[in-house]
């Protein structure tokens, strides 16, 4: 037992962990895709067409590294969920290790409060089986979280590692700190919430290796090095290149104000804190009250407070607790200040803060430990914390096992939401949208519909009931829902694709042309919108305007054979007969169906 309290094996402390986070996981490798997978991976054709770096780049600069793992996955396994899996467990074992490797770093960079309590292993440990984590590992898009925290601590860990070096080995320094400077930037093309790395730097450099903010001022031109990093979200945000900031901006008038908003994180960042200690009731779409006012959030403020004034009471006494705060705050500030998102709560947002506030919590331990060693006997002290930290790991490490279960399927998923956020409309239409892929769709329009009752401000539900409609041909009822939808949400792109779809089965074509247009000014990548539009003008006789719409498409897709025999009937209209012969003729080599061709 005093092994855990002791310099132990180099192989058998990551062993350990590597082989926890296995045990934790071992069963979620056929798990199917979930929730925003669909959206982000399953029908985005810069994930499943194949490996175009410049597609993958144009789709989300600033997840360029995200999405290019996602494609990457798909090149080698389609759309097995095995390959996404084992990458996504891959990068939680990467991170395991390098908490590991950053606690013992830090560790031995301070010399206060030493101990022999192995406190590196015991942060590490938590941090791979707690069943917080579940939801950055298990739900494959959510691989943007914990990806971006394995840069995320490899450059910090690498910054720690070259000022350490010093000037002992000057060179060896200045390979880390180059490594650590290359982490950064792969950091800042994966999540946004890796703006705060360079800070984060800072910190680690005034607590373990400068040690006073004079003498951090002399590493000034070391810690410059991270500002091009820093700026790196701002300018891709001045850009126009950060497609959740835009999201963010044509949501807008469904989230909080900033205050609310901050107000509000005051008990999400509580109720966080609850769940590691305490992580029952998980849910993936938490049902989060708004807070208005001072006095809707009071006792999570203090509890906030209380936590911050410890970090700086032990700054002197205990640097790895104060610092360990400090990240907790500090990795939290993104998603969980008065930037609103529109989203209040998520588990993944955990992810990384977490490694912080567990620092915190057993580098204290460590310390206490030490002290009551002295008083009580080390044996007897040591054998009870190394017991009931097994006795920790264990118990989430069963949790973990018993949370996965609920991602085994999509009805599973949202069943337990709807069951722990009966008042959230989101429940509701994902299960639906489960049924009605199954043909159960009157089960399904049931759910649309409690949705909609709930909450009449949420677009999807209308959305998805219009297309449910659509399904039974129920077209007059789909305009309907549709129309709210586009009403709730103009900037609803998939909305006004289903809508202009009803009113061209109807032959509504003048009522469909200005919602595909709509679609498309949204989103670029909507092929049938591109079809059924230039259709549309095709019916009203308008062959110039469909041969725009069609050769937009065919610069976007040179390989879209049905786009291509469509320009070439345009074509035929216009009066180009050999051009639109040709065209045709081209469609049918490309494997195209073409009607009453051989």
């Amino acid at each position: 037992m005093d092994s855990m309290f002791m310099p132990v094996s180099r192989i058998w402390r990551p062993a350990l962990v590597v082989g926890s986070v296995l045990a934790c996981y071992q069963g979620v490798y056929h798990f199917p895709f979930q929730f925003d997978d669909n959206v982000f991976i399953v029908t985005n054709r810069a994930v499943t067409s194949s490996l175009d770096i410049g597609a993958v780049w144009a789709n989300n600069p600033a997840r360029f590294l995200t999405f290019l793992s996602l494609a990457i996955n798909h090149q080698l396994g389609g759309l097995d969920v095995s390959g996404y899996h084992v990458f996504n467990v891959a990068i939680h074992v990467i991170n395991s290790l390098l908490v590991l490797w950053l606690a013992g770093l830090i560790r031995d960079m301070n010399n206060r409060g030493a101990s022999r309590f192995d406190w590196p292993l015991a942060t590490t440990l938590v941090f791979a089986v707690h069943p917080l984590q579940t939801q950055a590992v298990t739900y494959i898009w959510q691989r943007n979280t914990s990806l971006a925290a394995m840069f995320y601590i490899l450059s910090l860990g690498l910054y720690l590692t070259s000022a350490r070096a010093g000037a002992d080995s000057p060179k060896a320094a200045k390979r880390w700190l180059a490594a650590s400077l290359v982490s950064a930037v792969a950091a800042m093309f994966t999540k946004q919430f890796s703006v705060t790395l360079p800070l984060a730097i800072v910190a680690a450099d005034y607590f373990f290796v400068s040690g006073s903010l004079a003498k951090l001022k002399e590493r000034a031109s070391r810690l410059a090095l991270f500002i091009p990093v820093f700026l790196v979200i701002p300018i891709l945000t001045a850009l126009n290149m950060n497609e959740e900031v835009l999201h963010i901006g044509m949501r807008a008038r469904n989230m909080a104000t900033p205050g609310e908003y901050l107000l509000t994180q005051f008990n999400v960042i509580a109720m966080y804190l609850r769940l590691l200690v305490l992580p029952i009731n998980q849910n993936l779409d938490y049902e989060i009250p708004l807070a208005r006012a001072l006095a809707d959030c009071w006792p999570s403020l203090i509890l906030l407070m209380t936590i911050a004034g410890a970090g700086l009471a032990v700054i002197r006494r205990n640097r790895p607790a104060a610092f360990g705060v400090f990240f907790f705050f500090l990795a939290l500030s993104v998603e969980s200040s008065f930037f609103p998102l529109e989203d209040m709560a998520f588990e993944h947002r955990m992810y990384l803060p977490m490694a912080g506030v567990l620092m915190a919590v057993f580098s204290v331990t460590a310390q206490g430990l030490g002290a009551l060693s002295e008083k009580a006997g080390g044996k007897f002290v040591n054998f009870g914390a190394t017991a009931a930290l097994v006795v920790i790991t264990v118990a989430l490490g069963a949790a973990t096992i018993q949370r996965n279960q609920v991602w085994r399927t999509e009805d599973s998923l949202w069943k337990d939401v709807i069951g722990k956020s009966p008042g959230k409309a989101r429940g509701y239409v994902n299960l639906g949208v489960s049924l009605l892929r199954n043909g159960k769709t009157a089960e399904a329009k049931k759910l649309f519909e409690k949705a909609v009752a709930l909450q009449p401000e949420y677009p999807y539900g209308h959305f998805n009931l219009g297309v449910a409609w659509q399904v039974e041909g129920g077209h007059d009822q789909a305009i309907e829902a549709l129309r709210r939808a586009v009403g709730v949400d103009p900037n609803m792109a998939e909305a006004h694709l289903a809508l202009a779809n009803s009113f061209f089965r109807k032959n509504l074509y003048m009522a469909a042309g200005p919602h595909y247009v709509a679609a498309l000014n949204l989103r670029r990548d909507l092929t049938e919108a591109y079809i059924n539009l230039g259709s549309v003008y095709l019916s009203l006789r308008r062959p110039a305007d469909a041969i725009k719409v069609y050769e937009s498409l065919i610069r976007r897709e040179p390989g879209n054979a049905e786009g291509v025999y469509n320009l070439g009937v345009a074509r035929l209209m216009k009066g180009d007969k050999a051009e639109g012969m040709a065209l045709i003729e081209q469609a049918r080599l490309m494997g195209f169906a073409v009607p009453g061709g051989k």
